[in-house]
């Protein structure tokens, strides 16, 4: 069980994960999608949850109040090292997500297994205790870790993406 507060916040992506986030939140977040008018406030306080994809990236990041850059929260699968220090945001909170929503509103499903029963989820930053948090709400396994063991299990989960790749591609 986290005890870590949950902080009022932005997300920004209306998908599955996004959605969910919000949700554990009691919907009391801003929520920016693609449809929306909305941007990020630089008077705000509290994470920015980016779920999205890779190739909004670097606008999202661009259009970030530099007040509120450190806030930044990236969910997304890969090796964002060179993009994030390109935009000088290379310690901020980053997650390896291993739990899926299927459908949208429907309960996550976590990824644990006989040789991880504790998971595999992943958080590291300013806000890592924040993701737990929240991810907690929904049963969901989150291991908040300190940057050197991160990297590790990021570098493990993009081998166990390409490879799964090359499998899928044969």
């Amino acid at each position: 069980m986290s005890l870590a507060r949950i902080n009022k916040g932005t997300i920004i992506g209306g998908g599955r994960i996004g959605n969910l986030l919000y949700e554990l939140n009691s919907k009391t977040d801003q929520m920016i999608t693609r449809d929306s008018k909305e941007s990020i406030s630089s008077k705000e306080e509290g994470p920015i949850y980016v779920c999205t994809r890779n190739n909004v990236l670097e606008a999202i990041i661009d259009q970030c109040p530099d007040n509120r850059k450190s806030d930044l929260i990236f969910l997304q699968n890969g090796i964002l090292a060179e993009l994030l220090k390109t935009k000088k945001v290379e310690d901020n909170t980053q997650a390896l997500i291993y739990f899926a929503v299927s459908k949208l509103g429907e309960p996550p499903i976590d990824g644990k297994t006989d040789l991880n029963p504790e998971g595999l989820t992943a958080v590291t930053g300013k806000w890592a205790d924040d993701l737990a948090a929240r991810l907690d709400k929904a049963d969901l396994a989150c291991k908040v870790l300190d940057k050197e063991p991160f990297t590790i299990a990021m570098l493990e989960k993009h081998i166990w993406i390409c490879a799964f790749m090359a499998v899928g591609a044969k």
